[in-house]
C-alpha cells in the first residue's frame, strides 16, 4: 500500500535537503485541483468460489478543499470525486472467463480532512507531504458486461467506506497570494461490500491546481 508513496518520496528527498527552511506565510486558504484518476484492479473477496478482478479505464477527478497554513504544515477540508468507467470483469472460476464492459462506472464521492507538511525554503518552489482521511461514497452503476453472445447486467451498487490518501506535491509561488500546485495522491478505501463479495477501490492520482491564500 504505502510502496508508491515511499519510492516517490525518495525521489523528491534531494530537492528537500538541497533547500534552506524559512519563514512562511500564515492564513487561510483555498485550493482547488484537476486531474486523473487511474484505479488498480479491484479484487473481489467471496466466501466460497475464487477471487474476480474488475479493471477500469483511467478518467477524471477534481478537488476542492480549503483550509489554514500554519506555517510548516497545514490543515484542510477537502471534497473530491472521481469517475472511472469499467474495462473489463475477470471470473476465476472453472471457465475463467473475461467480460468486456458494455457500458458502466464508477463514482467515488469523498470528504477528507488533509494535513500538509512545507518544506519552505528561500525559492519559489516549496515540496510538500500530505495525508488524509476521510469518508468516500463509491458507486457503481448501469454495469452491463458481454464476452461473445453472453451479455450480463447487474444491479447498481454502492457502499459508504473509510478513505485514505497520501501524496506528494510542489508549490510555485507567483507572489504571496498565488500559486500553482502539481501533486500526486494515492487514493484507497476500506472494504466495499459489491455483488456479494469485498474489495477495496485504489487509484493513483495526478493533480494540477491552484491555491489562494487570504
Amino acid at each position: 500500500m504505502y510502496k508508491r508513496f515511499i519510492i516517490s518520496f525518495l525521489v523528491v528527498l534531494p530537492l528537500i535537503l538541497a533547500n534552506h527552511v524559512s519563514a512562511a506565510e500564515k492564513g487561510w486558504y483555498f485550493a482547488t485541483h484537476l486531474g486523473l484518476s487511474s484505479p488498480d484492479d479491484t479484487t473481489f473477496s467471496f466466501t466460497v468460489i475464487p477471487d474476480d478482478q474488475m479493471s477500469y479505464e483511467t478518467g477524471i477527478t477534481f478537488t476542492g478543499a480549503g483550509g489554514y497554513d500554519f506555517g510548516m504544515f497545514r490543515i484542510a477540508g477537502e471534497f473530491s470525486y472521481a469517475y472511472n468507467e469499467v474495462d473489463q470483469y475477470r471470473e476465476n472460476n472453472f471457465y475463467k472467463l473475461t467480460f468486456n464492459a458494455e457500458d458502466g462506472a464508477v463514482d467515488v464521492t469523498s470528504i477528507l480532512c488533509n494535513v500538509y507538511f512545507d518544506f519552505e525554503n528561500k525559492s519559489s518552489l516549496t515540496p510538500y507531504m500530505m495525508g488524509g482521511i476521510g469518508i468516500s461514497y463509491v458507486e457503481l452503476y448501469d454495469l452491463v458486461l458481454r464476452n461473445g453472445g453472453t451479455i450480463l447486467w447487474f444491479f447498481d451498487q454502492d457502499d459508504t467506506v473509510l478513505a485514505y490518501q497520501f501524496g506528494l506535491g510542489v508549490e510555485y509561488s507567483f507572489n504571496p497570494s498565488f500559486s500553482l500546485d502539481v501533486t500526486y495522491r494515492y487514493f484507497t478505501t476500506d472494504d466495499l461490500e459489491f455483488f456479494g463479495g469485498e474489495g477495496t477501490y485504489e487509484a493513483d492520482r495526478f493533480l494540477v491546481g491552484i491555491r489562494i491564500k487570504f
